[in-house]
């Protein structure tokens, strides 16, 4: 038998959530309303040129990531503009001979 201390008692057996209970790397409030402030003055970069720039000016770090996340968030970052390209039911130049199969 384990002679050691039991920490927890019969309680220690109840099923927990494996959740943390908070989240350390989160960004602070303010940190975001700087980078969403930062982002308005800047409509024009990428999130990615967002924060390097916002690093570079306000020598507080905030990763590409991060400030698209937290652009997405706000709504400011729109869906991209697809553009769809219809297959042809067959190929406009037609192989006639095997070896021009694998030449193209």
């Amino acid at each position: 038998m384990y002679a050691g201390r039991v920490e927890g008692g019969t309680d220690a057996l109840a099923d927990r959530s494996p959740r943390p209970g908070s989240i350390r790397s989160r960004i602070p409030n303010d940190v975001r309303e700087a980078i969403l402030e930062f982002a308005l003055d800047h409509e024009d970069l990428t999130p990615c040129e967002l924060a390097v720039k916002y690093t570079d000016e306000k020598r507080n770090f905030a990763s590409g990531s991060s400030a698209y996340r937290i652009l997405k968030a706000e709504g400011l970052i729109t869906a991209p503009a697809h553009v769809v390209i219809k297959a042809a039911d067959e190929f406009h130049d037609k192989a006639n001979r095997p070896k021009e199969l694998y030449s193209r």
